[in-house]
């Protein structure tokens, strides 16, 4: 072009006045795209990455068949920790699964993809601690998905399910997409971070488990429950009050320790 001018291109979408109207969006499909908003925009709402994390566990427990799952990310210098669970279960077996060296999720962020088990019964020569004490805790299958940005794995998602249910065919194309827009969540706010920034998110995700992790501690010695149930009672705080959840960890912490003195 002259003097060095650029053309934009517009594209504009029409719809003829002939067609018929698109069907208005449902009850279901508004839940999935706030849950779709949330993950993608939870760290420029005040989320931390740990909240974030807890989403996506709920999303894939509210909209596909899933019994259990959960999540693990590296920190800096590539270890994989237990970031969130949705129950005490899938976190002693992620436990287990680092202190073994093994599993799906271990593979899954190794390898970058998608990696399966259909019958954990059969799959003991693959993960054989693993398999065993998947089976013994009454789990049947086990996928887990790669939490990945551009070439980054970040970390793995672990869906589990017991006997006598079947993920439907879309449950784990719909728990990959909801793992893409999580990882969004977690390192990015308007756009990519620096790397340094990134790494020092990273570290305040697992330095918030573990504050989570004291303060489900406290809650169980308060009330008697046990630890999930006590994580439970977190959750819903953190949900009603519309603060992060490593926010309400904290200062729950802080007056244990404030009533000990």
């Amino acid at each position: 072009m002259p003097g060095g001018a650029h053309v934009q291109q517009v594209i504009i979408v029409s719809k003829s006045p002939e067609s018929p109207p698109d069907p208005p969006v449902d009850g279901a499909d508004l839940q999935v795209l706030v849950l779709l908003r949330d993950l993608t925009d939870g760290l420029t709402s005040g989320l931390g990455p740990v909240d974030v994390a807890n989403l996506l566990l709920e999303g894939c427990l509210r909209h596909t068949a899933c019994h259990h799952a959960g999540i693990m990310l590296a920190d800096p210098a590539g270890r994989l920790h237990v970031l969130a669970s949705s129950s005490e279960g899938a976190r002693n077996l992620e436990l287990l699964e680092l202190q073994a060296h093994e599993g799906p999720c271990l593979d899954a962020y190794r390898l970058g993809r998608r990696v399966s088990s259909g019958d954990l019964s059969a799959d003991a020569h693959r993960w054989p601690h693993f398999a065993v004490a998947a089976v013994e805790a009454g789990m049947h299958e086990v996928h887990s998905i790669p939490m990945r940005l551009g070439d980054r794995t970040i970390g793995a998602l672990n869906i589990f399910m017991g006997h006598g249910r079947s993920l439907a065919e879309t449950d784990l194309p719909f728990c990959e997409i909801l793992a893409g827009a999580a990882t969004l969540g977690i390192v990015t706010r308007d756009r990519l971070t620096a790397s340094a920034e990134l790494t020092g998110q990273l570290q305040a995700a697992l330095d918030s488990r573990t504050l989570i992790e004291q303060a489900k501690g406290v809650v169980a010695a308060r009330t008697g429950f046990d630890m999930g149930r006590s994580f439970e009672l977190l959750r819903a705080q953190a949900r009603h009050e519309r603060r992060p959840l490593r926010e309400v960890a904290q200062e729950t912490v802080q007056q244990a320790r404030a009533l000990s003195t």
